[in-house]
């Protein structure tokens, strides 16, 4: 998860609106070639941008700081302590975005 304003998309992109769990949108972004979600922006998260870690070229290289949704993670799921905020559920905005802003070194 990034704030909005700390990325900037080039390409074309065609865009998926669906009904999330919560009852607000959810909106991916997605490449109109071979339909992979490039992006994705929440009704109920305004400000924040998800990029899935597939995106990046270098995605062995990013440490994981944020995890959501721990209350529904598979039990054999572990970390080996990078972890630095846990959020039971998908979090309020303004929650997100303080933990975004303390996060150094991504």
């Amino acid at each position: 998860m990034y704030a909005s304003d700390e990325v900037e998309w080039t390409g074309e992109v065609s865009e998926y609106a669906y009904q999330g769990g919560s009852g607000g949108n959810i909106y991916t972004q997605n490449c109109p070639n071979c339909h992979t979600c490039t992006y994705a922006t929440l009704d109920l998260m305004d400000g924040i941008t998800i990029i899935p870690i597939g995106m990046f070229d270098e995605s062995h290289t990013l440490i994981p700081k944020l995890e959501i949704w721990t209350s529904a993670k598979l039990g054999w799921l572990k970390d080996d302590g990078c972890i630095e905020n846990r959020v039971p559920d998908m979090g309020v905005q303004e929650r997100l975005l303080q933990l975004l802003e303390a996060l150094e070194n991504r």
